[in-house]
């Protein structure tokens, strides 16, 4: 981490990321899992009523949010194949 002199100080500068590789965390079963949340918090923000605006801005792009609604999306997914495959018996 390098050192720069500003106004008689020394101020301790940023690391740099140039060279380093991003590399994700996480593989594409989450990506896959997380992707439905992701889409229903952007359709709210963008078609947000009024009122509702901040409310959805707060929440759009926060994983814990996305993981929220993905749950739901999924529960609601495997309880309808549930009652289809399950119901008529």
């Amino acid at each position: 981490m390098g050192r720069s002199v500003r106004e008689g100080r020394q101020v301790k500068s940023a690391p740099s990321a140039v060279g380093k590789e991003l590399r994700p965390t996480r593989g594409l079963a989450w990506l896959l899992f997380r992707t439905p949340g992701a889409l229903i918090l952007w359709w709210r923000y963008y078609f947000a009523k009024p009122g509702n605006i901040a409310l959805s801005a707060r929440q759009k792009g926060k994983p814990v949010m996305e993981v929220g609604f993905s749950l739901f999306f999924w529960g609601g997914i495997f309880f309808t194949l549930f009652l289809v495959l399950v119901g008529d018996r």
